[in-house]
């Protein structure tokens, strides 16, 4: 028994060892970073010099209680993360039940589909702002040959829905290889019993493909939410354009601004950690709205 005990512990220590690379990449790339960002935003903190100064919550209450710039921020945050998180689950589940299908030409099709997640999000963002440029855009010029008026693309009035429009295009791929990945899984002789008791396409759909897409739909949510909410590249990128830009910016693009603009590392440290807490109660209340359901 001695010498069993003693072989274990060998085997615990040189599996420490062995994940210990990967703990140590962890505390470095995650734990560390969210750990200091926590002790800056209990402070006035100089982003170049980073001179602490200890001010407690004052940075939590401004941002939640005296700043209006963080409540619009959060509000067009959340307008953005909703509604193009909808729509890339909607259009995503479509192009993957199509994408599921025997038909001529599949493999390349699929191939096709993963091409606006696969270009840099730059190239992609300056393509459109090309495309929807007000004065010289080749959308406006295709609306102007057909009889109609241009539309400022990039103004205040439509710059949202341009840039959930953008977001929609390139990441409701992921969606769809995430969900089609399931669907080819799904035995084919739960649909031969389907049909065999008479269930039409719909209904087949409803008692088969949904309950076996529930759980790969719900982490698409989970992640897609999470992502679009903590969103930077996208809108920053497109609110280069002007003085519109502050109509899509949310709180990752104001925390960065506040550090880099206004030089208080402090604040934007505040910003970032509560953007942390929504996040752990969406995903909480999520799971739990979930366990609820699956029961």
């Amino acid at each position: 028994m001695k010498r069993y005990g003693t072989l274990q512990q060998k085997e615990s220590r040189f599996g420490f060892f062995l994940a210990l690379p990967s703990i140590l990449f962890f505390l470095g790339i995650i734990v560390f970073p969210v750990a200091f960002a926590a002790y800056l935003s209990l402070n006035y903190a100089d982003t170049f010099h980073l001179e602490l100064s200890f001010v407690g919550l004052d940075n939590y209450l401004k941002a939640l209680f005296n700043d209006q710039f963080f409540a619009q921020f959060f509000y067009q945050g959340l307008v953005y993360g909703v509604g193009s998180v909808i729509l890339q689950l909607g259009l995503g589940i479509g192009i993957a039940l199509v994408l599921n299908e025997e038909f001529k030409g599949r493999s390349l099709v699929r191939g096709l589909s993963l091409l606006p997640y696969v270009i840099p999000f730059v190239i992609g963002i300056l393509v459109f702002r090309w495309l929807l440029e007000p004065v010289y855009g080749f959308v406006n010029y295709l609306i102007i040959f057909i009889g109609g008026k241009p539309v400022a693309w990039l103004g205040k009035d439509y710059i949202m829905f341009t840039l959930i429009l953008i977001s929609v295009w390139i990441f409701t791929p992921f969606v769809t290889v995430s969900v089609l990945a399931r669907l080819q899984t799904i035995d084919q002789s739960l649909y031969d019993s389907a049909k065999v008791d008479g269930a039409g396409k719909l209904m087949r759909f409803r008692h088969v493909t949904l309950p076996a897409l529930r759980e790969v739909i719900f982490v698409v949510v989970i992640l897609r939410t999470l992502w679009m909410f903590t969103k930077f590249d996208v809108p920053y990128l497109l609110a280069a354009t002007g003085g519109a830009g502050k109509y899509i910016a949310n709180l990752p693009v104001y925390a960065f601004e506040t550090t880099f603009g206004t030089l208080n590392a402090g604040y934007g440290a505040a910003i970032c950690m509560i953007l942390i807490f929504i996040l752990a109660i969406v995903v909480t209340v999520s799971q739990k709205i979930y366990e609820v359901l699956t029961k």
